[in-house]
């Protein structure tokens, strides 16, 4: 059972869940006002293990400080940012010896709202898949920098319209920070593909030759002796597709070519590129190419004019 508690330190009103400090929008963040900007340096009082009920995004400037969550340490240092989710428990320590300065975002996620898209609530709103650590560089650190900035000088002046100009801004930070997110996976990757080049080769060719026939996932990643998690992700990174896309792509492909060059029926060429239904095979040639089959064999060759 959850224990909830409150203290008074040095004036101010603090809630603890379970020992872990507890910090909420409504205490935070001004009134009406769902998102919050600031500096922090290295005189920063750390809380200990916490949690809040916002997104909190802390981007280094200068100097270095460790980020502690779900019992892992990780060094952040000029360049880095992390995200954590609403209620994630994690603690945050300065190295006295380093000369600290940290640009902190946080916002409640209807905020945004209407701009969530799978990519944002995998990597800011899933706790299941955290990822707390994101490296910039070169250009892409300097945009960052420079939004941040912005956004804080918008927060600290409330000109005409600022909430509009820090969710905008807070927008293209979240897009960066995807971009940057999405682009390391590839990189660690590389060793992986490397290793593994020549079985993916191989297994590609083993789709292109027996493609006709009823192809099983179990059967491939058993044959290459990988888990099922492990292979379909190197598959999606070394082709771009998962398993399932990339095969029903190719069938769809050879059917386009055997419906042109050919006088099989729109029946036998479903069969024969290893479709076991018609409805299927005609289903998914449209969602390919726009068109069912029989006006795409009707049609695909024919001169303006001629074909209707």
């Amino acid at each position: 059972m959850m224990s909830i508690s409150e203290l008074v330190v040095n004036g101010m009103l603090e809630y603890y869940e379970d020992g872990v400090r507890v910090f909420h929008s409504r205490l935070e963040m001004k009134k009406n006002i769902p998102f919050k900007l600031y500096k922090v340096t290295q005189k920063y009082p750390s809380p200990g293990d916490h949690k809040h009920d916002y997104v909190q995004i802390w981007y280094v400037k200068k100097g270095v400080l460790i980020h502690t969550i779900h019992q892992k340490k990780y060094k952040m240092i000029a360049g880095n940012l992390y995200v954590i989710p609403p209620f994630v428990v994690h603690r945050v320590n300065m190295k006295p010896d380093h000369e600290t300065e940290i640009i902190g975002c946080e916002f409640l996620p209807h905020f945004i709202n209407g701009q969530f898209n799978e990519s944002f609530e995998y990597l800011f709103l899933d706790e299941d898949r955290l990822h707390s650590k994101v490296a910039f560089s070169g250009e892409a650190d300097l945009q960052v920098q420079q939004l941040l900035e912005g956004m804080l000088l918008e927060y600290n002046t409330q000109g005409p319209n600022f909430e509009l100009m820090i969710k905008g801004s807070l927008l293209m930070l979240i897009g960066l920070t995807l971009r940057e997110w999405q682009r390391a996976p590839l990189a660690q990757l590389d060793g992986k593909m490397r290793r593994h080049k020549e079985i993916m080769e191989g297994v590609i060719k083993y789709i292109h030759d027996h493609y006709k026939e009823d192809i099983k996932l179990e059967n491939i990643y058993r044959h290459a002796f990988m888990s099922r998690t492990y292979f379909c992700d190197l598959f999606k990174q070394y082709t771009g597709k998962s398993f399932q896309e990339y095969l029903i792509d190719l069938r769809l492909r050879k059917s386009m070519e055997m419906l042109l060059s050919s006088d099989m029926s729109i029946t036998d060429v479903c069969f024969h590129v290893g479709f076991n239904h018609l409805t299927h095979f005609s289903r998914m040639f449209k969602k390919h190419t726009g068109v069912t089959p029989l006006y795409y064999k009707k049609h695909a060759k024919c001169q303006l004019g001629k074909g209707e």
